[in-house]
């Protein structure tokens, strides 16, 4: 019964929103997203799927509207937050063409052009998709492209801490679906999310047993990433490498699960390093430095920035995921409805996940918790702290994303493992901390 009532929720969400939006291809979007995500749930257990569904019923209809209201702020040339989806709706919204061409494609894969090719044809054949079959498109029917990324991510979600939180799985699921940085990035135009997903079938694969075919699956994985953006393509083959050393390693000790990693990461680096790959990594690097100084000129980041080189990827690390902050600066911003509900998504988000990442640290460096994990947790921290690092030339939050659902995981399992009491102890000293933390924002802003 509770089931039924959820779908039912959900059909009248997407009802509403494109009667309201007037765009029947927007229905029909919404239609084909909860039928994947149907079909998403059919492939978990049938012990779990019950959770699946309530899952999947719970998301689904929280993100078609956040993706309906998003969408208003995109009307008339107008962006708020991210400027990035104003690019893709100004090319591709009035598309005819299903595809680019095979050409466009060879540059992304042989001339390693990050040209985000997969991706803009994704995208294109959306709009084309709606421009000559269905009654047109809208912003909101554009948007939903990347709603239906975001609502197949909750569902592997939850397939993952399901196995290992089987009580509280759809709790922790729905939570994080819904309060962390998902629910605005499946809420307008842009890629990230898309390679979170494929990140968190990385996450699935590497919390379960091995098999070939997951690791070709990976492997494949890895080059559809690369299509969608090429540093993070790049990046996700430490996937089945790591697949291999956890299957290699499987019966050793924790410390030499590390040491083979750094020795796999350490016989890679040379390849990388001398090759035009490796100069035109380096030539993004240094350019997304000098476009967030010039964003920053004055602010807290063109100072961390800075520092010596060490100490500012630690500082940078820490600051990138408090970000926005202070939690209002976008809120007192907006100048519409569209605009204050993206500023009250980001607070929520910002106020949700650092209490998730510090109180894991905390628990981990403070009460030398790490010791409780597992080779294979381990291996999965160190990836995440990597890849966030990487990412700190350029300390944009929605860059980081991929990793996220690897460390909200890496907490609920440190937190189940430790006592009550010293979890509490924990987020008490990080509210202070957060206290402190506001109230020099606020004096350092004047």
């Amino acid at each position: 019964m509770e089931k039924t009532i959820l779908f039912i929720i959900s059909f009248v969400s997407i009802a509403v929103c494109a009667i309201a939006d007037s765009s029947y291809a927007a229905f029909i979007a919404g239609m084909f997203i909860i039928s994947v995500g149907i079909m998403a749930c059919m492939t978990i257990n049938v012990e779990r799927r019950a959770g699946a569904f309530k899952t999947l019923f719970c998301v689904y209809p929280v993100y078609v509207i956040s993706a309906y209201i998003c969408s208003l702020s995109f009307d008339n040339n107008k962006c708020f937050a991210v400027s990035d989806s104003m690019r893709y709706l100004q090319y591709y919204k009035n598309s005819e063409d299903y595809f680019r061409g095979w050409s466009y494609l060879a540059d992304t894969y042989i001339s390693y052009t990050d040209n985000n090719g997969l991706y803009n044809s994704y995208i294109q054949c959306w709009a084309a998709i709606g421009n000559l079959n269905l009654d047109g498109t809208s912003v909101f029917y554009m948007t939903l492209a990347q709603t239906l990324f975001g609502v197949l991510s909750s569902v592997i979600l939850y397939r993952i801490i399901a196995r290992r939180h089987k009580k509280k799985s759809t709790k922790y699921a729905v939570t994080f679906s819904c309060c962390s940085l998902f629910l605005f990035y499946s809420s307008v135009i842009i890629r990230d999310i898309t390679v979170t997903l494929f990140f968190l079938y990385a996450l699935d694969y590497l919390t379960q047993n091995f098999k070939f075919r997951r690791l070709i699956y990976l492997i494949v994985f890895g080059f559809v990433v690369w299509g969608i953006r090429l540093y993070s393509g790049l990046f996700y083959f430490i996937f089945p490498l790591c697949y291999i050393v956890l299957w290699f390693t499987k019966n050793s000790s924790k410390r030499g699960t590390i040491v083979s990693l750094i020795l796999l990461g350490i016989s890679v680096l040379p390849i990388v390093t001398f090759t035009s790959i490796g100069e035109q990594t380096q030539a993004e690097i240094e350019g997304y430095e000098e476009f967030t100084m010039e964003r920053n000129v004055n602010g807290l980041i063109n100072k961390l920035a800075n520092l010596p080189p060490g100490i500012k990827q630690v500082t940078l690390t820490l600051f990138s995921q408090i970000a926005p902050f202070p939690p209002h600066s976008l809120l007192v911003k907006s100048k519409d409805f569209s605009q204050a509900y993206i500023g009250v998504d980001h607070m929520v988000y910002e106020l949700f996940w650092f209490f998730v990442f510090f109180t894991l640290a905390y628990l981990c460096i403070v009460n030398s918790r790490y010791k409780l994990f597992h080779k294979e947790e381990l291996i999965l921290l160190i990836i995440s702290l990597l890849y966030i690092i990487v990412n700190t030339a350029h300390p944009d939050i929605r860059r980081m994303m991929p990793v996220y659902p690897i460390i909200y995981l890496l907490y609920l399992n440190i937190v189940n493992k430790c006592s009550q009491r010293e979890v509490n102890y924990a987020k008490n000293r990080l509210r202070i901390l957060y206290v402190v933390l506001f109230v020099f924002a606020l004096i350092y802003r004047g």
